[in-house]
Parts: structure tokens; sequence; C-alpha cells
């Protein structure tokens, strides 16, 4: 949705999933774990998204760019380091069609960068 680009902070989308799969998971099916065993998953799950998180962070400010994934302007560079190296088209700092600097220190768009697969 066009209209709506840039405009709902990633945390309020995450809560808004996050309210979702509160009030969906009662009808979701019941995998047979024991209360110890869905507390220890969830808590895997969570820690591993801040960590996700943390090393996104990092691997932005060594890049010296932006984080705000609202203001994809302010984005100096493609960040294809840390968290980001592995297979990831990394898409809150790269707009499809913009010029954005490449390895060689020239400049190209993300299709040139990171073919469509």
């Amino acid at each position: 949705m066009p209209s709506l680009e840039n405009k709902i902070p990633p945390p309020v989308i995450v809560t808004g999933f996050a309210a979702a799969m509160l009030v969906l998971s009662p009808i979701g099916p019941d995998l047979g774990l024991t209360e110890f065993a869905r507390s220890v998953l969830i808590i895997l799950l969570i820690f591993s998204g801040i960590i996700f998180g943390i090393f996104g962070i990092v691997s932005f400010r060594q890049a010296s760019t932006s984080i705000d994934p609202m203001k994809p302007e302010e984005a100096s560079s493609l960040v294809t380091s840390g968290i980001y190296r592995v297979l990831n088209r990394n898409t809150r700092v790269c707009p499809v069609h913009e010029p954005v600097p490449d390895k060689t220190g020239g400049t190209g768009t993300c299709e040139k960068i990171w073919p469509r697969v």
C-alpha cells in the first residue's frame, strides 16, 4: 500500500501482530508442549529476536548510516555486512530504483547489487 509506506512505525506494527497472535492463539493447534517447554520456547524466540535486532543496529552503526526505517532517504549506504551479509536484500535501506553505493566505490541500483531471484 503506497499510501501507508513509511507511515507506521515498526514498534506499532510489532505490537499489532503480537496482539493478533494473542487473540488468535486459543484457536491455534495444540502442539502438546508442557508449560515449561512452551515457556522456554517463548523465551528463546524473544531473546533471538532481540539479538537479531541488536546485531542489525550494530551493522547500521558500523556502516555510519541511518537505522530509521521511517526515513529511507537518510540512508547513506547499503548495509551488506554483519547480520545482513547472508542473502538479505536489506529493503529497509535500499529503494529499488535509486542509486546506492556499491562495493567498488561507484554507484548502482539495488537491482544491480541484489538482482531479483
